[in-house]
């Protein structure tokens, strides 16, 4: 490994105006080939360049090749974008088909809008328990006003 060594830095200092790039693949086919990583240290050895920084030599290991740190470090970043909020657009209670229901039941009865949600619930024979009869939108609106 040593003679390749010292042949790959002769080959570089030969070819001055070559980059790393091409002078790599120049010896590809050729007895001076060696792994792509001990090609770029020897490299920056001959040239004094200094070592990448982490982030360049993360970015450059395909992401199914890469080891749980480097992973967790993309998930946190990908969670810090998706923790972006939506905001929803609220429809009114009064328009769902449930509320139509109560505003009826509270006029007719006078009565306040919690004991008309209770009685219009009754009337539906719906447990608190079950909501997962109403529409999903309805559903939506009671989570909101705390029913």
């Amino acid at each position: 490994m040593t003679d390749k060594k010292i042949l790959i830095k002769e080959f570089i200092l030969k070819n001055p105006n070559l980059s790393g790039n091409a002078i790599y693949t120049k010896t590809k086919g050729t007895p001076l080939a060696i792994r792509k990583t001990d090609f770029y240290k020897i490299f920056r050895e001959s040239k004094n360049l200094p070592e990448p920084d982490i982030a360049k030599r993360e970015s450059s290991i395909p992401i199914k090749h890469r080891t749980t740190i480097q992973k967790q470090r993309i998930q946190k970043r990908v969670k810090r974008i998706s923790k972006v909020k939506v905001k929803t657009a609220r429809i009114p209670f009064e328009k769902t088909k449930f509320g139509k229901m109560v505003k009826t039941a509270q006029t007719k009865f006078k009565v306040n809008e919690k004991d008309a949600i209770i009685y219009t619930r009754k009337i539906l024979k719906l447990p608190k328990e079950d909501y997962h009869r109403l529409n999903q939108i309805d559903r939506d609106i009671l989570i909101q006003y705390g029913y």
